[in-house]
């Protein structure tokens, strides 16, 4: 029966599965897949690869460098384009809040299977856009103590560089759109608007935002930064997500 339904072209709803008995879907994923069934929005089969929160670096086999990003605007904006018929890879790095169980996703554990996950994802040349929202590691311990450090002892560790991964993408897949994130501290807007105007001259979009507009706000603040077009000033993440996604559709 669910076969001949679908050959109907029908679309079946999975049952959520509870104690060995298959139950109604959540009303969340009701409510999102029947929006995703009907919609008309010109990214609908629009093929999209989305990364988000931290990716740590190992110090110890125990031990991992992080920061405190949560990859929660790389969460709305998957959703918003997933709702919007998109097809999604959603990478999210270790410590990341939990993604919403209809919106396909991958965890990634530290830097170095960030990068492979990202550069796979890519090597298709499918994914028309990609949207760099992680917060990717900058720097790594040059060397990786085998085991585990001993407690009780002063460290003095040593960081080098990690490869860019953007950079990476962009030798690769020169005509893919990429849209970069770029978050500063202890800098002017002025400053920020300079460095985030030079690197839109090798990405197409840039979202922008410094720590400062944060305290001031109580909201996550983004400047949204085109070449040879107006700054455009967003406030939440789901207002940043919308406005993200509406420069995908005047792309196409």
């Amino acid at each position: 029966n669910l076969k001949r339904l679908h050959d109907m072209g029908v679309f079946i709803i999975p049952p959520r599965q509870s104690h060995g008995k298959n139950n109604l879907a959540s009303a969340e994923i009701i409510v999102a897949e029947v929006i995703r069934s009907l919609t008309q929005s010109p990214l609908k089969g629009c093929r999209m690869l989305v990364t988000g929160g931290p990716t740590p670096v190992w110090i110890d086999h125990i031990r991992l460098f992080t920061n405190r990003f949560t990859g929660a605007l790389a969460i709305e904006i998957a959703k918003h384009a997933w709702i919007e018929g998109a097809a999604i890879q959603l990478i999210l790095g270790q410590g990341s809040l939990p993604a919403p169980s209809y919106l396909p996703h991958q965890r990634v554990v530290d830097f170095s299977s960030y990068r492979e996950k990202v550069l796979s994802g890519l090597d298709d040349g499918a994914v028309g856009t990609a949207i760099f929202s992680a917060a990717v590691a900058d720097y790594q311990p040059s060397q990786v103590y085998p085991g585990k450090l001993p407690s009780g002892q002063q460290l003095t560790l040593s960081f080098e560089q990690t490869p860019k991964v953007i950079r990476e993408v962009r030798s690769v897949h020169p005509k893919l759109k990429m849209v970069t994130f770029k978050y500063e501290e202890n800098r002017t807007h002025e400053e920020l608007m300079t460095i985030a105007r030079q690197r839109s001259k090798e990405y197409q979009l840039v979202v922008a935002n410094r720590g400062e507009e944060f305290v001031e706000y109580g909201e996550q603040v983004a400047w949204l930064v085109e070449e040879n077009k107006p700054e455009e000033h967003e406030i939440s993440k789901p207002a940043i997500a919308t406005a993200v996604l509406e420069r995908e559709v005047s792309w196409q």
